[in-house]
């Protein structure tokens, strides 16, 4: 499964639902829990993606991002690298969507 969001090209291994699938419905007996966890890991892992992705455009960069069977992927298509400021700042956006998720998530309970 492929689509574009904001320019950037997401791509979903069958894989990727296959082993969010298996961890997920194989650490919780209860089937609501385990469809509940499912979720929760497909949009964390995707928005720590989405973090690195949004941040490598911001910086004028052209991302790809894959979900594949173990997590994610964010890959860079444009040629000119990126100084090591930069680069930093592009892997640190991805743990920081998650700070931001968790202390929403904090917030709204």
């Amino acid at each position: 499964m492929q689509f574009i969001f904001k320019g950037i090209p997401i791509r979903f291994e069958i894989f990727f639902w296959i082993t969010m699938g298996i961890i997920s419905f194989g650490l919780w007996g209860n089937i609501s829990q385990a469809f509940l966890a499912f979720w929760i890991m497909v949009f964390s892992i995707f928005f720590h993606e989405l973090g690195h992705a949004l941040m490598a455009r911001f910086f004028g960069q052209k991302p790809s991002i894959e979900m594949t069977a173990f997590g994610g992927r964010t890959t860079n298509l444009s040629k000119p690298k990126l100084s090591l400021w930069k680069e930093f700042l592009v892997v640190l956006a991805g743990p920081l969507v998650g700070v931001c998720l968790a202390f929403i998530s904090w917030k709204t309970l």
